[in-house]
C-alpha cells in the first residue's frame, strides 16, 4: 500500500507530529507572536523593554515568555535584576525544517538570496 510507514517509522512520525502539535501550540496566540517578531528585532532585549514595547502588563508577558521558553523558542537570561530574552533562530530553524520535511515540501534556500529568493549578484 503505498503512503503507509513501516512500523519503526510509524513511531518517529507519531513522536514528530507531537513534537509539531505542542510547538504550534505554543505558537497559537496572537500575543506570543507578536512578542516573537518583537524579540526578532533585537540581539537581546529586557522583559521590561518588550512589556513596553508590546503595550502589555508585565505579569502577562512574563507569562507568554515562560510558554516560549518552555517550547524552546526564546532564551532567557537572568542577569542581577533583570531578565534579558532573545529568539533561539536554531530551534526555530529546526521547527520549520521538520514541518517543511513533514510535509514534503520543498522551500527555496532564502539566505543565499535575496528576500524574494532570486540569485543576488
Amino acid at each position: 500500500m503505498a503512503g503507509r510507514l513501516w512500523p519503526s517509522e510509524e513511531k518517529e512520525f507519531r513522536e514528530q507530529l507531537w513534537q509539531l502539535r505542542l510547538h504550534f501550540t505554543d505558537l497559537a496566540s496572537f500575543t506570543r507572536l507578536y512578542l516573537l517578531h518583537i524579540i526578532s528585532q533585537h540581539d537581546e532585549i529586557t522583559v521590561g523593554e518588550l512589556a513596553k514595547e508590546a503595550r502589555k502588563s508585565q505579569p502577562l508577558v512574563s507569562w507568554h515568555l515562560r510558554r516560549l521558553k518552555n517550547s524552546g523558542f526564546v532564551l532567557v537570561e537572568k542577569r542581577g535584576r533583570e531578565t534579558y530574552c532573545r529568539l533561539n533562530r536554531e530551534k526555530l530553524q529546526r521547527f520549520l525544517e521538520l514541518y517543511i520535511d513533514l510535509l514534503g515540501l520543498s522551500v527555496p534556500n532564502l539566505e543565499e538570496g535575496g528576500k524574494d529568493g532570486e540569485k543576488q549578484s
